[in-house]
């Protein structure tokens, strides 16, 4: 990797531009400063274009605005990452609501410059969480459990506004068509591919940005563990458990040509068969590819849903 390797910003904004102030200053208060930041707005008001037009005047060649596809905030981020015209040695994805350290960028160029440039490097960070007035209310920490293929199908450990990945991790994603299937979030997707595709994971404990933590967040901060297992069994009586896991089997099975000459092609074909098979099945593929997410407590109650709702 050169000296100063260019890197892109991805923000994808929907309307509640109350925040998004805080973030646009600390992007333009970096210590690097070899940056763009595209932004994509599936707002239907007016307002969050009218702030990032006042900040496009005084940085012209720093903000590239844009309408984003009006689906969901996944597809929005992700037709970012697939636009052709915007290039970079980096990429990092951008929350509207939350802000940055002023060395964010230096911290990650730093890092991805002790990697080898043609490899490619997933990274994710830890963060700070605050309230609506700035109140540190808490931190996260990456779990115990080292990133897996096997976990990456039923948990994501990485989070979307602390994710940075280069070129070349960026031109697999691209290779995966996943218009018209309803993906869990876009980071998820990210941390799934990465696994699939051996990619060397990077987890970073230093928190890099403040998170804001709000009453209409779209996925908030960690909630504690009887709140995990009441929402769990909430999502099995209304028997959509497993959906999540149905949506990432099913972009999967559309896209063998990306992943079925891999190493772990055979491993992705137990998973597609585990959510098409019948309960005692599953049961056996799941044992057999040892699924498991971060926490023993959830592994055991997974293996359980596994058996009750399979």
């Amino acid at each position: 990797m050169h000296k100063h390797p260019t890197i892109a910003i991805l923000m994808a904004t929907f309307e509640d531009e109350y925040f998004i102030l805080d973030q646009l200053d600390s992007i333009m208060m970096q210590t690097y400063m070899h940056f763009k930041l595209y932004v994509s707005d599936d707002s239907f008001s007016k307002k969050t274009y009218q702030i990032i037009a006042q900040y496009q005047k005084k940085y012209p060649d720093k903000i590239f605005y844009q309408q984003g596809p009006k689906e969901d905030y996944v597809n929005n981020f992700l037709s970012l990452v697939n636009q052709k015209n915007i290039q970079a040695d980096i990429f990092l994805f951008c929350d509207q609501d939350d802000f940055w350290v002023p060395k964010k960028l230096d911290y990650i160029v730093d890092c991805f410059k002790r990697h080898s440039n043609n490899k490619p490097i997933l990274y994710s960070s830890s963060k700070i969480i605050i309230n609506d007035d700035k109140t540190c209310i808490g931190a996260t920490n990456h779990e115990m459990v080292s990133p897996s293929l096997e976990n990456s199908f039923f948990e994501n450990i990485t989070g979307g506004n602390t994710m940075a990945f280069n070129s070349t991790f960026r031109n697999i994603l691209t290779q995966y068509n996943t218009k018209g299937i309803q993906i869990p979030s876009h980071d998820w997707w990210c941390y799934i591919v990465s696994m699939i595709h051996d990619v060397e994971v990077i987890l970073d404990d230093r928190p890099l940005l403040f998170y804001r933590q709000h009453h209409d967040s779209l996925i908030g901060f960690r909630v504690n563990l009887f709140m995990r297992i009441y929402k769990t069994i909430a999502k099995v009586v209304s028997q959509n458990y497993f959906q999540h896991q149905y949506n990432i089997s099913e972009v999967l099975s559309q896209n063998q040509k990306c992943w079925g000459h891999l190493s772990k092609a055979s491993q992705v074909d137990d998973f597609i068969n585990f959510m098409q098979s019948s309960r005692l099945k599953k049961l056996k593929l799941f044992l057999k590819n040892n699924y498991q997410r971060q926490s023993c407590i959830e592994s055991l109650m997974l293996l359980f849903l596994v058996g009750l709702a399979g």
